[in-house]
Parts: C-alpha cells; structure tokens; sequence
C-alpha cells in the first residue's frame, strides 16, 4: 500500500519537461556550443523541409543551449529563431509546442533576474526592443501569451498522443497512463508557469472546492492575476476526460490540490477541503484510483481530524 501511495505522490508532483533527443548521432556537447549551435542549425532546417515536427524542437533545444553556453544574454536571438520557425511550421502539435518552448525562454530567463525586472515600471506596451530591458510585468504578459497560444488547438492536442512525441518529451509508460496526451503535457507545463509567475499571494473562495461537475461551470473571469487562465486549464481538463480515468481522477486531485493552496488556511476551509476529497472518493467506490483523494486525506489529517470515508474501498481495507 505504501508503494501505491509513493506512485501517487509522484504522479500528481510531477512536472512533465522537454528533453534532447536520445538518437541524436553524434551525442551534442555543450563543451564547445558553436559546433553544436552549426549542427543543430543544419538539423533544424532539415526538420522544416521534412515536416519532422520532433527534429524542429529538438534541434531548437540544442541550439537555445549551445547559444545560453555562448553567452546567457542571447535569448533575442533564441526567440526571434524560435518566432522565425513558428511562422513556417503548419504542423499544429509542432506549432503548440513551439509556442511552449518560447514560453518556457521567456519564463526561465524572468527567474533568472526577476527581482531586477519587477523593480521597474513601465508600461505594458510598446515592448523594448531588448528583452533585457523589459519589466516583470510586460514578461507575464508575452508569457501568458505564448501559453494561451501553446493551448488553443485544444482538441488538437487532445487528439494526439503523449508517446507521438517520445523522442522530446521526457515520459515513461506510467506518466502516460496519467498524462495520454501532448494536450496534458502542454497544460501541465502551463499550469506549472502560471504558478511561479502570478502577482501576488490570492486568497480565493472555497466555492472552487466544488465537486467537478459544478466546478467546470463556475466563471473565473472575476478572478485576480493568473487564477483565471489556471481555472479555465482545469475546467477543460476535467471536461476532456472522464473522472473514471487515470488521468481524470489524477486532474481532479491536481485541481484541489491548487485550490487548497490559495484559500485562507483556516479550520472551516481544512475541513472543506477534506470533504472535497472524501466527495471525491466517495464517487470511485471500489476503483483503485480512489487511492488519489484518499492519499491527499491522509495529508489533511495532520492538519484536521476530518475521518476517512465510512465505506473504503475493498482493497484499502
């Protein structure tokens, strides 16, 4: 049992990440980046002409290293090659991922000095030609941007499996049990964005502990800073698969963890959010994946004595 909640744990923390290809021939190294900068350049032209969508990324993944080896300051010349091969790709998989990849630019080189560019004031708009020189707040703006981009195909990423993407997306066979679809890995990463780049501590309603099917119909317009890009990916989310499912139950799990996180740590709100799980797994019975909310109850406990559900499933017994 405890090997099945350790599983767990490691499903719902998970942060899905881009990856270099295994069958690059030879392997790149970073030691001398202007050799792999030319290499990676070749493959990359040669992925456009053949519509390789996994050659284009990763072939944009070596070069964005080889020229951070260069010198950490040349993200203009990433994102403006990132932006160049994103207005000739019509491959839409490829396209989303792209538009991820230029998030994640922006978003790691924002870390890199945040407190430098949230220091200063400028208006949203005209952005300065050097990205350097842009403020934290004109940063969140093209991040959110890209991701918004990023996720739009929806049901185009939701068509197309996880595994289709192998050779640049790190996962084994049980994180594509919990995340079947390039449109899981493309929320995951964004959500996992939209965290580290929100404007301030939110304190929310506890209404958004609501059951799924109440939840997927709240509107988080009126919402602050990022929380209502973050409810609209999960009320999609929910809405794409079912709750008897791997990845559904895993969401919905995701989905409360979050909303605990941003709602004022009282008793009374401790005590809705195991009711929220208890709810939860209530609804799966029997079904091995009650073991997610029951897992995030055992963690409640130490907080509240809220009691597991009086009907446990047969194999927790």
């Amino acid at each position: 049992m405890r090997q099945l909640f350790t599983i767990i744990s490691l499903v719902i923390s998970s942060i899905l990440m881009f990856s270099l290809s295994q069958n690059v021939v030879p392997a790149p190294d970073f030691s001398f980046p202007e050799n792999v900068t030319k290499q990676a350049l070749t493959d990359l032209d040669k992925g456009i002409a053949s519509h390789d969508g996994q050659l284009v990324i990763d072939a944009l993944l070596r070069y964005s290293i080889a020229q951070q080896e260069i010198d950490p300051d040349r993200i203009n010349k990433v994102s403006v090659r990132i932006d160049s091969v994103i207005a000739v790709t019509t491959d839409v998989p490829t396209r989303a991922l792209l538009h991820l990849l230029q998030a994640r630019q922006y978003y790691e080189a924002y870390l890199d000095e945040s407190w430098v560019y949230d220091e200063r004031q400028l208006p949203l708009e005209p952005l300065p030609q050097e990205i350097s020189e842009w403020s934290g707040d004109q940063f969140k703006m093209v991040i959110k941007r890209e991701l918004a981009e990023a996720l739009a195909p929806a049901k185009s990423l939701q068509d197309t499996p996880l595994s289709k993407y192998n050779k640049v997306v790190v996962a084994n066979q049980l994180t594509l049990t919990y995340y079947p679809t390039l449109y899981d890995f493309v929320a995951s990463q964004a959500l996992t964005i939209m965290s580290q780049i929100n404007e301030g501590q939110y304190q929310t309603n506890t209404r958004w502990l609501a059951d799924r099917d109440k939840f997927i119909t709240l509107d988080p317009s009126a919402l602050p800073g990022t929380l209502p890009q973050v409810m609209r990916i999960y009320q999609s989310l929910l809405k794409f698969h079912d709750l008897n499912t791997p990845a559904g139950v895993m969401w919905d799990c995701r989905r409360l963890q979050y909303v605990s996180q941003i709602i004022n740590d009282t008793d009374e709100n401790i005590a809705l959010q195991a009711d929220a799980y208890k709810d939860l797994a209530r609804k799966l019975g029997e079904s091995q994946y009650a073991a997610f909310p029951i897992e995030q109850l055992f963690i409640l406990m130490i907080h509240t004595e809220a009691p597991l559900p009086q009907h446990q499933p047969s194999w927790l017994q």
